[in-house]
């Protein structure tokens, strides 16, 4: 019991003290990042550059976060969980289509704020019949990149056997994008 009082205050003297809210940030694989909520995502990202990956699970984070650190550079890289924010679907007996849950408000921001980058949102039938919704999406994982707050690229993965090579190539393709400028 000694000994572990002595680490704990050996850790507490010695880690380094910053001015970012320890709350605001999260580790992966020793990979720091910044994960926001509804309550703060417009007021971070409104006047930042980096990466933001939208996701449905933590397991999305783990999954692509490594990934997007390959090619950050002094970038930051941000995180916001979309579950619970999105609309649901369900098909009745007269095979209507029927909206089970409407999206958050939040997520409504998020689309407008998204623009070109946010897809026609279907639904595929029991018979692969693809039926369109007319809402608009966020497929998730989504990693958006963002300079002076605005979108300027934005990749879905719809796909789940997309290759590490095709996603390096597409976060490379993000921040050399930040980093050559949106227009050139």
């Amino acid at each position: 019991m000694g000994f572990l009082f002595l680490l704990v205050a050996y850790y507490e003297r010695n880690i380094e003290r910053s001015p970012v809210l320890i709350a605001d940030l999260e580790e992966n694989n020793n990979r720091v990042y910044n994960e926001l909520d509804k309550d703060n995502f417009f007021d971070v990202v409104s006047n930042k550059t980096g990466a933001v990956l939208l996701v449905n699970s933590k397991t999305d984070v783990r999954k692509f976060i490594d990934y997007l650190y390959d090619f950050k550079e002094n970038y930051t890289i941000y995180v916001y969980n979309l579950k619970g924010d999105e609309m649901s679907f369900s098909f009745n007996e007269e095979n209507d289509l029927v909206v089970n849950k409407k999206q958050s408000k939040f997520y409504d921001q998020l689309i407008v704020y998204l623009g070109a980058y946010a897809d026609d949102q279907v639904v595929v039938q029991d018979d692969g019949t693809i039926v369109k919704t007319n809402y608009k999406v966020i497929y998730t994982p989504t990693v958006l990149f963002i300079d002076n707050g605005k979108p300027i690229y934005s990749h879905s993965f719809l796909d789940e056997e997309i290759s590490i090579q095709d996603l390096k190539d597409i976060y490379r393709q993000g921040f050399e994008t930040l980093k050559n400028g949106y227009n050139s």
